[in-house]
């Protein structure tokens, strides 16, 4: 991938479990757009919470994957499908 042209991953992404996948295969940034405009119609407080959901979530796929930064979660073969 030419560094120079980041790819944004977009469209769909819900949850820090989806950020991750994005990550892992490749992205080098995650878009989340419906999820931020939902807390945005709520509140401030819940935009902030929303943001520590997504951290908490991404955290713990970097945890039960033994990756201790995002750029270790981007090794090829982190992320399996089971089952």
């Amino acid at each position: 991938m030419d560094p120079a042209f980041p790819l944004i991953a977009s469209g769909g992404l819900r949850n820090g479990l989806d950020i991750a996948k994005t990550l892992a295969l490749g992205a080098n940034l995650a878009g989340l757009a419906f999820p931020f405009l939902k807390a945005a119609n709520q509140s401030e407080d819940a935009v902030a919470a929303l943001a520590d959901v997504l951290l908490a979530e991404l955290k713990t796929v970097m945890f039960c994957t033994g990756q201790k930064t995002v750029e270790k979660l981007r090794q090829p073969g982190v992320l399996e499908r089971v089952g």
